[in-house]
């Protein structure tokens, strides 16, 4: 499991200085990244730099066995030194853990950032704000004909986005099923953003189609404007926000 790494590093004076070079490193590099908006090229930087962190975590920790029964074997089971290794041994398995951890979030997040779909949630969000900015504008000013056309104008450019993000985020739960399996919690939230996508699909093609009916009505009044865009902002809105969140980390 160590072929990759330098046979020179057979102590634990020598593996602990590789090890702070290695986090001083991959420090370097996160510092670079923005940290809310992680791009596909990050996550390929974390997928580079962890396995060799990961590694040297576990050639720590066997040659910290390797003392512990040196010592046992000195000391006796219960002596301080023994103890004093197995504290070592313990810190040593929790960061080898933590890289564990963080090399499958750097994964799951490059599948992810790879699809595309936190730039359409993105472009999404961005739509139906100037959409709501436009419709109150055109309403404040009394033109209710422009408040309706604005309105479908936004909705049909929503749904055209979410259509897309639903071409991406099944493209996510493929790939993460053939990467996890298909009863993995990986793809069980992957599904659940799919999921969501689609039920917002259904309520944007239900408020083009009251918008139409309003428009053909001659938009005699506002309040089926007010009422449809209220459900825009407590459905669509929740949908949208919830499916920003990735489990990357």
């Amino acid at each position: 499991g160590f072929d990759g790494l330098d046979e020179s590093l057979n102590t634990l004076d020598k593996l602990n200085r590789a090890i702070r070079q290695t986090e001083s490193a991959m420090k370097t590099n996160i510092s670079t990244m923005d940290k809310a908006n992680k791009t596909a090229a990050d996550y390929a930087q974390q997928e580079e730099d962890l396995p060799k962190a990961f590694e040297l975590q576990a050639k720590k920790i066997q040659l910290l066995e390797k003392r512990k029964a040196a010592q046992i074997e000195q000391y006796g089971k219960e002596s301080a030194a023994v103890a004093k290794t197995n504290n070592e041994i313990n810190k040593a398995s929790a960061v080898y853990n933590k890289y564990s951890r963080d090399l499958e979030k750097a994964s799951q997040g490059y599948i992810i950032a790879s699809s595309g779909v936190d730039k359409y949630n993105k472009a999404l969000s961005e739509n139906e704000k100037q959409m709501k900015q436009e419709v109150s504008a055109l309403k404040s000013a009394g033109d209710k004909t422009g408040a309706y056309a604005a309105q479908k104008k936004g909705l049909e450019k929503q749904a055209l986005l979410t259509t897309k993000a639903i071409a991406a985020q099944e493209n996510v739960v493929k790939v993460l099923t053939k990467e996890y399996g298909a009863n993995s919690k990986q793809v069980q939230d992957a599904q659940s953003k799919l999921d969501s996508y689609r039920r917002q699909q259904t309520i944007t093609s239900k408020q083009i189609e009251g918008t139409n009916k309003s428009i053909r009505e001659g938009a005699n009044s506002f309040k089926g404007l007010n009422d449809e865009m209220g459900k825009s902002t407590t459905s669509g809105g929740k949908a949208v926000k919830s499916l920003g969140k990735v489990s990357a980390g």
